[in-house]
């Protein structure tokens, strides 16, 4: 049986992760805070958004194969900063947050060919 790794981050105000990730691993986003994702990312597991923002830096900061599920809490975010990213899937949201901020990006879901609900606001120019 293959092995497989959470990673939380983002328990502090501010946190740039620049690593690669790879593998069998889980992206769980559950401090308040803003963590940063930066790299061309290849990790198979899900993307998680319980409590604060995930900035992405860069293309392919998420892995394209990526469940992305964010959490119907207020300040609850996906930022794309400006960058086109594409993910697996994209899950949850609701009327008290779990949104998706574009700015002037694109955001391509569908790579893992999975049916789901994302019920949370989309807003920019993207």
């Amino acid at each position: 049986m293959g092995e497989s790794r959470n990673r939380v981050a983002g328990a502090y105000a501010l946190t740039t992760f620049a690593p690669i990730i790879a593998g069998a691993i889980v992206v769980n986003q559950l401090g308040a805070g803003t963590t940063i994702l930066t790299g061309n990312n290849t990790y198979t597991g899900a993307t998680t958004i319980t409590t604060g923002t995930v900035r992405l830096a860069g293309g392919s900061a998420i892995a394209d194969v990526s469940a992305v599920t964010l959490a119907n809490t207020a300040g609850v975010a996906l930022d794309l900063n400006g960058t086109d990213e594409a993910i697996g899937s994209l899950a949850g949201g609701g009327t008290s947050g779990g949104n998706v901020l574009l700015g002037s990006a694109i955001l391509t879901t569908g790579a893992n060919n999975t049916s789901t609900s994302y019920t949370g606001a989309i807003s920019g120019a993207g």
